[in-house]
């Protein structure tokens, strides 16, 4: 496939994403609740990556955490663009309040939801 070709479709696809976010009434994003969450258990990107390695899912939560790292560093050179309100230390928090979501006492959401269809 042509560089062109993965371009257009690159494009496409962040536009459908954008209409799709809007079409679905999806809540603002409050930067300040990025900024100012308090991490359980702070950390870098390696402490991140262990606690969601031993975490027992489907694999959705080790995505998540690997896309935001992978928005970090692709979005690095255009942080000091104001168009590009996430910053280098937001995609870290968002990381923490990502493993901290899933992470609790009891249950995970995926062996709540299967033991439903037992």
């Amino acid at each position: 496939m042509a560089d062109a070709d993965k371009v257009r479709l690159l494009k496409w696809k962040v536009w459908h994403d954008l209409a799709e976010y809007a079409s679905q009434k999806s809540p603002d994003i409050h930067l300040s609740e990025i900024r100012n969450y308090k991490p359980k258990a702070p950390s870098g990107w390696d402490g991140i990556i262990d606690r969601i390695c031993r975490f027992e899912d489907d694999g959705h939560a080790s995505k998540l955490i690997r896309a935001l790292a992978h928005g970090q560093q692709a979005c690095e050179p255009y942080e000091d663009r104001e168009e590009f309100m996430i910053k280098h230390a937001d995609w870290l928090q968002m990381g923490h309040m990502a493993v901290d979501s899933v992470e609790g006492v009891g249950d995970d959401w995926v062996s709540a939801r299967f033991r439903d269809f037992s």
